[in-house]
C-alpha cells in the first residue's frame, strides 16, 4: 500500500483533536433566491443511458474484463441477508472467504478500537465491529480484489479510493444510528458501493486525463464526462449491470451521486435525510482520505461550503439541517473521525 495522508489538527469544542480550516466568508446555506455556481448551472448530467449505443456497448466491452465479486458478494448485498442474517450465519459467509476473514481480524485489532488484548476469532470480531461493519470490511475487500492497478499512479489513486470508502462507510454507519434512519445496513452497503463507479472511472480514464483526486466530486465529473461520456456513477451503474445486481439497488447506489446535481423536491423528506447522509459520508470520506481539513465545530463552512454541496443544502429542512447538524458536532462522531484519521496512518493488511 501507499503512503499516508498527513492531517493538519487542532481542538475543536469537544476537547477532541481533528482536522480544522478557517471558515470562508459567505453563507453556506443557500436561501430560496440565491442563485445556483455557474460550474454547476453549466453542468449536465450525462446518464449511461444517454451514451450513444456504440459507446457504451464499448464501455460495458472494457468494464467486463473487471472480474467480477466471488458469490458471496451477492449475498452479502442481498436486501434479505442485510435485513436478517445473524452473526453466526455473516461469520460463516466469511469464513469461506479467508482474505476477507483476514481483513475484519486486522480491523478489530487495530490502533481504531485500542484493545488491551487482541481478538482472536472471527466471532469475536464480529461482536467488537458490529454486522454492518464487518460486511462493509468484506465488500471492499471482495471490490478490492476486482481491481488491480500495476501503474504506481493508478495504486496511489486506488488507495486514496479504498481510504474513502473506509471512512464513508464507518461515518455513514454512525450517522445513520444516531439519526434513527431506518434500515442503516442497506444504507452502509449503498455507500460501499458507490465507489465502485470511481474505481471503474479511474481504471478507463486515460491518465493523462484523469481527474486528481484532490479535485471536487464537481471538477471530476466534468473531466469524466469530458473524456469517458459520464460521470463515474454512471460508469458504476454500468458496472453493476454487468454484474447482474438487483436493478432497485444500482438506482439507489446511482443517486448517491447524483445529489451533486439533483434539485431539492421534497416529496420523501426521509428519504432525502436519507440520501444526505450517503452522499456527505461519501464526500467527506474522499476529503478525510487526502488530508483536506474539516472541522466538525463549524457545519455551515466547513462541511457545506463548495458547489458540491448546493442542492444537498437547499434539500434538507431546517430541521434536518440542525439534526445532521447536531450529530456531526456530537462526540461520538468527532471521536469517530478522529480515530479514522489515526488509523489512517496505519499500515493495511494487503
Amino acid at each position: 500500500s501507499g503512503g499516508r495522508p498527513g492531517f493538519a489538527r487542532t481542538a475543536v469544542d469537544t476537547g477532541v483533536a481533528l482536522p480544522t480550516a478557517a471558515a470562508p466568508p459567505e453563507t453556506a446555506r443557500p436561501n430560496p433566491r440565491q442563485v445556483m455556481p455557474a460550474s454547476l448551472r453549466e453542468f449536465e448530467w450525462k446518464t449511461a443511458e444517454s451514451l450513444p449505443e456504440s459507446r457504451r456497448e464499448q464501455m460495458l466491452a472494457e468494464l467486463k474484463k473487471t472480474p467480477p465479486p466471488p458469490r458471496a458478494f451477492y449475498q452479502l448485498v442481498s436486501q434479505d441477508f442485510v435485513a436478517r442474517a445473524s452473526s453466526a450465519e455473516l461469520a460463516e459467509l466469511v469464513m469461506g472467504v479467508p482474505m476477507a476473514a483476514t481483513k475484519v481480524l486486522a480491523r478489530a485489532n487495530s490502533a481504531y478500537y485500542g484493545l488491551q488484548r487482541p481478538v482472536g476469532s472471527l466471532g469475536q470480531a464480529i461482536t467488537l465491529l458490529g454486522l454492518n461493519t464487518v460486511r462493509t470490511i468484506c465488500l471492499q475487500y471482495m471490490m478490492e480484489a476486482s481491481f488491480k492497478a500495476h501503474a504506481p499512479a493508478l495504486r496511489q489513486r486506488f488507495d486514496h479510493l479504498w481510504a474513502a470508502s473506509a471512512i464513508a462507510g464507518e461515518l455513514s454507519q454512525k450517522l445513520a444510528q444516531r439519526l434513527q434512519l431506518p434500515e442503516a445496513g442497506g444504507l452502509v452497503t449503498e455507500v460501499a458501493l458507490s465507489s465502485l463507479g470511481h474505481f471503474a472511472a479511474a481504471t478507463l480514464m486515460p491518465r493523462e486525463g484523469d481527474a486528481p483526486s484532490n479535485q471536487s466530486l464537481l471538477a471530476r465529473a466534468w473531466a469524466e464526462q469530458t473524456q469517458l461520456g459520464a460521470p463515474a456513477a454512471e460508469i458504476g451503474a454500468l458496472l453493476m449491470h454487468a454484474w447482474t445486481l438487483p436493478e432497485t439497488l444500482v438506482e439507489e447506489v446511482r443517486a448517491i451521486d447524483r445529489v451533486l446535481v439533483t434539485p431539492a423536491l421534497g416529496v420523501d423528506p426521509q428519504h432525502d435525510l436519507r440520501l444526505a447522509v450517503s452522499y456527505l459520508s461519501a464526500r467527506l470520506g474522499e476529503r478525510v482520505a487526502r488530508g483536506d481539513a474539516v472541522n466538525l465545530g463549524d457545519y455551515e463552512h466547513s462541511i457545506l461550503s463548495g458547489d458540491d454541496y448546493f442542492h444537498l443544502r437547499a434539500s434538507l429542512s431546517p430541521d434536518q439541517h440542525q439534526r445532521l447538524q447536531d450529530v456531526l458536532q456530537s462526540p461520538e462522531i468527532v471521536r469517530t473521525l478522529h480515530d479514522l484519521v489515526r488509523a489512517l496512518r496505519e499500515p493495511t493488511v494487503r
